[in-house]
């Protein structure tokens, strides 16, 4: 199924595979980015090409069949649901995952060929031979099949949960149910994958999703705003890592929190001084009564022109509904949707919603609703952060750009964000939420807990109504302040994560707004010249071990390419478990470092939040990763205030450091000792050494080198001798051979086995860095050594070289293949370009010659290609006959040798009882006479015995040796009787 990027009609993909990066689009595929790079290039050689003329139709819709994946090569598919064209695919396209992994049952959806396309395809059973043969991914694929066949049985023991799940959504929460069940007909089924998007900020997706399995976070200016997760995982809060991971920080106590219970006691001595006297609470109470039943009063009248009872979102099954703006044709998707594991996502698409109205009118009528004829545009002037600081209209901009549009039904709480559910309250101070609500359209009531003040809005009370334009601040929703909708309402959200994507990008504004947002929390009065002081960034990095003998020069550099970051209380300045390459420093604010796990608890999953400990000031994080040492960030950073970083890339201080070598010298250096505990286990632990014993393979380990390339370094060259062996430990590599790329490889690929085991081998591939890669080495005299002390090694080894040996050649054939594809590829381009095409440079100049010209080299090529297939086809017949030939020749052979050997075990049988057979009394033994014709009779007998009719060669006339006389007489002629003897 295409993402949104790639349902444009005619959008041109600088990036289309074709045959030559039909490799490199299959190694990326989402579905096999936890699986080894040896998986992969198993299955890219058992991957067949299929050739659609235009027209042709791939699958259909409620089919179980074909239970394969493709990966578009060239041309369009156009893709239909309930005859309705909800999209196209385009080169670098990849649809089927689901169906071949066995999670979704049919296909949801028909393709068809738009015009002459090719295709590579992985069937399933290509798949199924592959894992047997790779434990590890079938481990992994077994795992999800399992836990989506438990949710599969979940969804069937209640068949309405899938339907009822969609009412979610504001605008089909009071739908027929006819009307509802169509909808669920007309659904399209996706499995996404990790780092999918499913909706683009600013792109019209023209569809709508449900998310109903898996973790999705929605973006707003390339800053997570908030996450949702279905089914959700509870969340369980701890500060001691050690200790009971049942215990919540709600419930510790921890002497740290003293200063909450401190501030706590402060506010409620304030909220006790403001407490209202007897008539003022007796007036708020009338009040109180009155706006309740006028806001039941209005939600009453949104709701009566529903064809069904207002449902309430808490008694629906789990679901989490996105984009609905774009179904209902409003405008682009506000946000972008990021998928953080394996989702399954139900997609309703508009050109099917809109078809299926067709047969229900009343439904369309009551879907008017929310269609409104304007919606003002939101002020940002009149928010209270910009009441202190006067902003440019540059930043306004930026913030109309980048706020998310919400619908909210009758009854509803609004909730901007829901970072309070996936943090401690204790975190989060209400006063540091700069989020805002703008209610655009319908009205609100307000809702507070008993002595709590609205704060900055005073005059507001618990009870009160709100009408469009009014703005609700994100400390309400943080202090347990609950905004129920009474109409159907269209709320504009702004989230502090835009703001702070804004500040990143603005410099004066940032030091404008920024000092206002720390000082109001910690009541520094220096911190404008904090914040524009790069001073402090410089102070922090010498006392850093990885720069604390770097020159001035080195220093300033660093300080020009870093780029600063904003991030406010709640954000995730680091993700665990995301891929990065840069470290922060943290020049103001603080932060807290959150270690996340899972467990099982009492039958069902549970997640836990360690936190370790806190940064401050000074704090660095992030190194380990921008070093290469470490692939993935190991834990979270979470912003427990605003916070401004200060981040170095990793592509950038190479850089630097090549035009420093005595640092760049020092930084090897580092990065070694870093590395040097990881290397032994990489090859302890390595699958090509599993078959040997523990002793073997430490003993390899310990003594195996390590060393460390910088990008776009070459490692080996393709046709020079060695006597090493490569283990990638980190890091990503490129493979070339005949100067051609053909695949790249990472972590725990190896390369040059066999230039270990003989002195008569070469390298097949150039291998070339894309990142910083730390590599083991492994020599032939350390392996020999290794064998020669454990010789009971020796039969493993050699079993294993014939293995790597027999890989190696399939592998490097399929190289050479592609190579040849490619050059015939090559060959054909430069031809039509050096030939009457040449003139043209566009299709726009393409005259009806160059047209036809074209055609017929296509044309031509094709029946090339035909006649090369029919060729091949029929030297394949050819081989079957004569290997049927030869079989039934061999059958043959051994039918007639069953026959005959009785006879040869009958005559041997009367020989060995002839010459065995004694004298029948006790005589005297005397002398054998010998003759001659005993002499010919057991010639004869031995003749006998060693005769076979496939084993005698072909009959020749030869003349029988004469036998032993005392007197050689006259030569008699031929006759009759001496060609009888002669033919004895």
């Amino acid at each position: 199924m295409p993402s949104p990027a790639e349902e444009s009609e005619g959008l041109d993909r600088p990036n289309a595979p074709g045959l030559a990066g039909l490799e490199r689009t299959v190694h990326s595929s989402a579905i096999f980015h936890e699986c080894s790079y040896e998986f992969v290039e198993a299955i890219m050689l058992q991957i067949r090409k299929i050739l659609l003329h235009p027209g042709k139709v791939l699958v259909k819709e409620e089919d179980a069949a074909p239970r394969s994946m493709y990966f578009v090569l060239f041309g369009t598919l156009d893709i239909y649901r309930l005859d309705q064209k909800i999209g196209s695919l385009t080169s670098g396209g990849v649809l089927g995952e689901g169906v071949l992994l066995g999670i979704l049952d049919s296909w949801s959806y028909t393709v068809v060929a738009r015009d002459s396309c090719m295709l590579a395809e992985m069937t399933s059973g290509v798949l199924g031979e592959v894992l047997q043969e790779h434990p590890e991914e079938a481990e992994y694929f077994e795992a999800l099949l399992e836990y989506f066949a438990i949710r599969k049985e979940e969804l069937e023991e209640n068949s309405a949960h899938l339907r009822r799940s969609l009412r979610r959504m504001p605008c089909l929460r009071q739908v027929s149910e006819e009307f509802l069940q169509a909808i669920e007909k007309g659904l399209v089924h996706q499995l996404y994958f990790s780092e999918q998007s499913i909706l683009t900020e600013g792109q019209d997706s023209s569809f709508a999703a449900f998310l109903s399995d898996g973790e999705v976070v929605v973006e707003a200016a390339q800053r997570a705003v908030r996450r949702e997760e279905v089914p959700f995982v509870e969340f369980r809060f701890t500060m001691n890592p050690e200790g009971d991971s049942r215990a919540s920080v709600a419930d510790s106590e921890d002497p740290r929190r003293g200063s909450h219970r401190r501030a706590s006691r402060v506010r409620k001595s304030v909220m006790e001084s403001r407490r209202p006297s007897g008539e003022d609470v007796a007036v708020e109470s009338l009040i109180s009564l009155t706006n309740k039943a006028r806001a039941e009063a209005m939600i009453a009248e949104a709701v009566a022109d529903g064809l069904t009872p207002g449902y309430d979102v808490n008694a629906l099954p789990e679901a989490a509904p996105f984009g609905e703006e774009c179904l209902l044709g409003l405008g682009p998707s506000s946000v972008t949707l990021s998928v953080c594991k394996l989702s399954v996502v139900l997609l309703l698409h508009r050109a099917v919603f809109e078809h299926l109205l067709q047969d229900f009118p009343k439904d369309r009528a009551a879907l008017s609703r929310f269609q409104p004829e304007l919606l003002p545009k939101a002020n940002f002037q009149d928010l209270p952060i910009c009441q202190h600081v006067d902003m440019s209209n540059e930043l306004l901009d930026f913030f109309a750009r980048h706020v998310e549009r919400r619908i909210f039904f009758p009854g509803d709480y609004i909730e901007p964000d829901n970072v309070q559910i996936f943090l401690p309250k204790q975190l989060l101070n209400p006063s540091s939420n700069i989020t805002y609500a703008i209610v655009s359209s319908g009205h609100v009531r307000v809702k507070t807990p008993p002595g709590l003040e609205l704060a900055p809005f005073g005059h507001l009370s618990s009870g009160d109504i709100l009408g469009p334009g009014s703005i609700l601040p994100g400390s309400w929703f943080w202090s347990s302040v609950k905004v129920q909708a009474l109409q159907i309402c269209f709320v504009t959200v702004l989230h502090r994560g835009v703001i702070a994507r804004g500040l990143e990008e603005m410099p004066r504004e940032r030091e404008k707004v920024l000092p206002l947002l720390i000082r109001e929390n910690t009541g520094n009065p220096n911190v404008a010249q904090q914040v524009r002081s790069s001073e402090r960034v410089a102070k922090i990095l010498r006392e850093r071990s990885i720069f604390a003998n770097t020159s001035q020069d080195f220093l300033a550099e660093i300080l020009n390419f870093g780029t600063v970051r904003v991030f406010m209380p709640g954000d995730r300045i680091l993700q665990q478990g995301a891929e990065g390459n840069s470290m922060f420093i943290l020049s103001l604010g603080l932060a807290q470092v959150v270690k996340e796990t899972l467990e099982e608890l009492d039958g069902s999953v549970v997640r836990n939040l360690y936190f370790i400990g806190g940064l401050t000031f000074g704090s660095v994080f992030g190194e380990l990763v921008m070093l290469g040492v470490q692939s993935k960030r190991t834990a979270s950073i979470v912003a427990s205030s605003t916070c401004c970083t200060w981040e170095v890339e990793q592509e950038r201080i190479l850089g630097i450091l090549n035009r420093h070598p005595v640092e760049r010298t020092n930084f090897l250096k580092l990065v070694e000792e870093h590395l040097d505990k990881l290397a032994a286990p990489r090859v302890i632990h390595h699958k090509l050494f599993s078959d040997f014993s523990a002793q073997f393979r430490t003993l390899i380990g310990v003594n195996c080198e390590r060393r460390l390339y910088f990008p776009r370094e070459t490692i080996v060259r393709e046709g020079t001798t060695g006597d090493r062996m490569y283990i990638m430990n980190l890091g990503s590599a490129s493979v070339k051979v005949a100067k051609q790329s053909v695949m790249q490889i990472r972590g725990g690929s190896h390369f040059g086995f066999n230039m270990i085991c003989s002195d008569k081998e070469k390298y097949t591939m150039t291998i070339t860095t894309d990142t910083m890669c730390q590599v083991l080495i492994i020599t032939r005299s350390s392996y020999q050594h290794a064998l020669s002390k454990y010789p009971e090694m020796k039969e493993v080894a050699l079993h294993l070289e014939a293995t790597e040996r027999s890989r190696q050649r399939k592998q490097f054939a399929g190289f050479m293949k592609l190579v040849h594809r490619r050059r015939g590829l090559r060959y054909l381009l430069e031809a039509m370009r050096d030939g009457m095409l040449s003139e043209a440079k566009n299709s726009a100049q393409m005259n009806d010659s160059n047209k036809s010209t074209l055609q017929t080299v296509i044309k031509g090529w094709r029946q090339e290609v035909a006649k090369s297939a029919e060729l091949r086809q029929g030297d394949e017949q050819l081989r079957q006959f004569n290997d049927a030939q030869i079989y039934n020749w061999l059958q043959k052979r051994k039918r007639r040798i069953e026959q005959v050997k009785p006879d040869r075990e009958r005559c041997r049988w009367m020989i060995d009882t002839i010459s065995n057979r004694g004298p029948a009394g006790p005589k005297p033994k005397l002398e054998p006479i010998q003759s001659n014709a005993n002499a010919r009779a057991a010639a004869r007998m031995q003749e006998i015995r060693d005769w076979s009719p496939y084993m005698t060669p072909a009959p020749v006339w030869r003349r029988r040796p004469q036998s032993p006389r005392t007197e050689r007489g006259p030569r008699s002629p031929r006759g009759p009787s001496r060609a009888r003897g002669h033919s004895e």
